[in-house]
């Protein structure tokens, strides 16, 4: 499939893309300190979920939840000037956090569920009121399950589960440090890996401000990461009264 998206630092670029593919790819918007360090305490947390038997585990591959609550380290994708850019955009300025989780995808396992992120809702509505961040923080490729998408179907409502011609589906790409930001309403599912080394990605899924989060930010978080919070992250994290 030709005309796609490809990594693009230009703006206006990204939100033609997100409007006719129902994503986009943002070039460098972590510097590599940054990114490096993500992938460190990631690493630390996975291993240490693991050796505790806390893991949540998909065959070989496993996701690591409630980052928020795990790290410093992810505060800044919060507050990253691609939420304002392309989030905001998309659903609004008061978009808040719904989850935050990564996917660490090991050689093995099998295609992840076909879903779109908006699919849990019980009426159609023709517009995004979910989106998502994939920061891709390892290189992304075909070969090592980059997150499978179907350009143009947020388009087209779809159920859970409905099936995709094998040939309609595109592979993320990009080098480490780009962002996916995509539609909630974008048919994907998580690739396989076929290589020796492990795939890392960090999501960070939005919603409107009037939508329940996947997680009670308010509720759920430890009161010392809450008293550490900038206002700023406690403002997209849902600290904060609707208008």
């Amino acid at each position: 499939m030709t005309g796609l998206p490809e990594p693009t630092q230009d703006l206006d670029r990204q939100r033609a893309d997100l409007g006719t593919h129902g994503f986009c790819l943002v070039a460098n918007p972590l510097d590599e300190p940054v990114r490096q360090r993500i992938l460190d305490r990631l690493e630390r947390q996975a291993a240490a979920e693991e050796a505790a038997g806390l893991a949540i585990l998909d065959g070989p591959n496993q996701t690591v939840g409630n980052l928020v609550d795990k790290g410093e380290e992810f505060w800044d994708l919060l507050v990253h000037p691609v939420v304002d850019d392309l989030i905001g955009w998309l659903i609004g300025e008061q978009a808040i956090l719904s989850s935050s989780l990564a996917k660490l995808v090991s050689r093995g396992g099998e295609p992840g569920m076909i879903h779109n992120d908006q699919g849990y809702l019980d009426l159609r509505v023709a517009e995004p009121l979910v989106a998502n961040v994939m920061w891709m923080i390892s290189e992304f490729s075909e070969a090592n399950g980059g997150t499978q998408l179907v350009p143009g179907s947020h388009l087209v409502h779809r159920e859970h589960g409905d099936p995709v011609d094998d040939d309609a589906w595109v592979s993320a790409a990009g080098p480490p440090g780009t962002a996916m930001v995509f539609d909630g309403r974008l048919t994907h599912r998580t690739g396989v890996n076929v290589t020796g080394r492990r795939r890392v990605g960090v999501l960070t899924y939005w919603c409107r401000p009037w939508i329940r989060q996947q997680e009670n930010m308010v509720a759920s978080l430890r009161d010392e990461t809450v008293a550490a919070m900038p206002e700023a992250v406690k403002r997209r994290t849902g600290f904060e009264i609707y208008r």
